[in-house]
């Protein structure tokens, strides 16, 4: 499958670059970088996920209510 896609000129020129320094088409440089940014993110999705699923009820709150309730420090007002 094949897709047109429009990118700013500041980007090809960075794409073509560094593609070139690799010894690698443009097409192949975008086709690794969009692999590698979906990896990325489906990675950091599943770790959201987990943690989520660990995730208890009333948990904040309860962290939340555990802080004392002092004045903030002189500069850190708001």
């Amino acid at each position: 499958m094949s897709a047109n896609v429009q990118l700013p000129e500041h980007l090809i020129h960075i794409a073509r670059n560094q593609a070139e320094q690799r010894g690698l088409s443009v097409d192949e440089w975008i086709a690794i970088a969009v692999a590698d940014h979906l990896t990325g993110t489906e990675a950091a999705e599943e770790f959201f996920r987990n943690r989520a699923a660990g995730a208890r009820r009333g948990a904040l709150r309860e962290a939340l209510d555990a802080v004392p309730d002092n004045p903030p420090d002189p500069g850190d007002e708001l």
